[in-house]
C-alpha cells in the first residue's frame, strides 16, 4: 500500500471547530450555559471589587483598553487593515470594547464567569479554554458591524467582524497568563462559600448571639 502524504488530519467539520474553538471536539459556549455563572460572577464582583487582587487585575485590563484606544486613534479614522493582520484587528476589537463603555471590571467578570463554567465543559489551560476565554471577553460588547454593499445585486447587509483563529489563540493565551491565578483563587472562594451549609433563621440568630453574647447585669 502506498503512503498518503497529503491526507488531511481532520475532516472538514472538525477542522472548522479547531479554527473557531481551538479543538476539533469543542463547541460554542451558549449564553444560556453561562447565565448562572454570570450571576455568580456579578455577585462576587459586587462584594469584592475593591479587593487588592481583583482591583489590580481590573486596572491591568483597563490599561490595556486605554493603550489600545490611543494606538488606534493614532492610525486615524477608519484605517485600512489587511485581512491577515490579526494584531491590528485585535486592537480594533479592543477599541470597540473601550468605545462601547466596557471597563476592566466588566472584562474580569466575563472571564470569571467563563472560568466558573469551564468545570462543566473543558479544562483550563487548554486551547479550547483559551479560545472560549477570548470570546467571552470580546463579547462583553456586541461585535462591530459594518455595512457591506453588493454592487452586483445592489443590496446592502451588515457584516459582522470576523474573529480570526490567530486572534483568538493569542488573545486567549494572554488572558490565561494574565488572569489565571486570580481566576483560580476567585473560583475557589466561590466554591468554598457555596459549600457552606445554609443556616436556618434560628441557627443564624444563635450564631449571632454566640459571636456577641448578651450582657446580663
Amino acid at each position: 500500500m502506498r503512503p498518503r502524504h497529503a491526507a488531511a488530519a481532520r475532516c472538514n467539520s472538525h477542522h472548522l471547530n479547531y479554527q473557531r474553538y481551538g479543538d476539533g471536539q469543542a463547541r460554542a459556549v451558549e449564553k444560556w450555559r453561562l447565565k448562572p455563572f454570570r450571576k455568580q460572577a456579578a455577585s462576587f464582583m459586587r462584594a469584592n471589587v475593591a479587593h487588592p487582587v481583583i482591583a489590580r487585575a481590573c486596572a491591568e485590563l483597563k490599561e490595556r483598553l486605554d493603550a489600545t484606544d490611543r494606538y488606534m486613534q493614532s492610525l486615524g479614522h477608519s484605517p485600512y487593515i489587511r485581512w491577515n493582520d490579526w494584531r491590528t484587528r485585535l486592537q480594533r476589537e479592543l477599541q470597540r470594547l473601550k468605545v462601547g463603555g466596557a471597563t476592566g471590571a466588566d472584562l474580569f467578570a466575563a472571564a470569571l464567569a467563563l472560568h466558573l463554567s469551564s468545570k462543566t465543559g473543558f479544562e483550563p489551560a487548554t486551547p479550547a479554554y483559551e479560545f472560549a476565554l477570548a470570546r467571552a471577553v470580546l463579547n462583553v460588547v456586541p461585535w462591530a458591524c459594518n455595512e457591506v454593499v453588493n454592487y452586483a445585486k445592489g443590496t446592502k447587509r451588515l457584516h459582522t467582524a470576523h474573529l480570526s483563529t490567530m486572534m483568538l489563540r493569542e488573545f486567549g493565551h494572554d488572558l490565561a497568563v494574565m488572569l489565571g491565578v486570580q481566576l483560580h483563587l476567585c473560583a475557589k472562594a466561590i466554591e468554598a462559600e457555596a459549600g457552606k451549609p445554609k443556616l436556618t433563621r434560628a441557627q443564624a440568630i444563635a450564631a449571632t448571639v454566640e459571636r456577641q453574647p448578651f450582657v446580663v447585669s
